[in-house]
């Protein structure tokens, strides 16, 4: 019986844990290996503008040096840079965070549709993906989007599943819309 609840422990918590675990550190991983490149650093100067210039350059197809793209990632890394600074590991840093929170996203919805075992295999999967670690270690909405988009796929799964909560369609709604203004 003893041996049967440390099963359930390892495949429980700690085995995702560990995952988890695993995901950062291979995406924060040598953040800062390579000074930012052309986009990267287009996106960093345009995000120390104020608010209300960054969507105003992003409407703006005068603007050669900023992507015409809907404005929610940049006011997410407009508030980061805040927090955290402008360095190059700082910067990327966001990306790592929604690349990582992405490996939980697709843990859950795994689990929520198939076998805990599925789930763990999806999430190492997701942890040793190359695109993952890329777009981790990118500062560019890639990772956000992919995390949104876990997200909402996560959140339907459960509104169409049951005991269908209804807040979940609620979040199903909010995660498709961010990522609408995301990517």
């Amino acid at each position: 019986m003893m041996g049967n609840a440390r099963s359930q422990l390892w495949k429980r918590w700690l085995l995702p844990a560990l995952i988890v675990c695993v995901a950062g550190g291979l995406r924060m991983a040598r953040l800062d290996r390579m000074a930012l490149w052309g986009d990267e650093a287009c996106m960093v100067y345009l995000c120390q503008e104020t608010p209300e210039n960054i969507v105003a350059a992003l409407a703006s197809a005068d603007r050669p040096d900023v992507d015409v793209a809907p404005p929610l990632y940049f006011l997410v890394l407009h508030v980061w840079m805040k927090w955290f600074g402008t360095s190059v590991a700082a910067v990327r840093g966001l990306s790592a965070l929604f690349s990582l929170l992405t490996v939980v996203c697709v843990m859950g919805l795994t689990r929520r549709l198939f076998t805990r075992n599925i789930a763990l295999a999806a999430g190492i999967l997701t942890t040793i993906s190359p695109f993952q670690i890329w777009y981790a270690q990118e500062c560019r909405m890639y990772a956000m989007a992919t995390c949104l988009a876990a997200a909402a796929i996560w959140a339907l799964a459960a509104a169409v599943t049951p005991p269908r909560p209804t807040t979940a369609w609620i979040l199903f709604f909010v995660m498709g819309l961010t990522l609408l203004y995301t990517q």
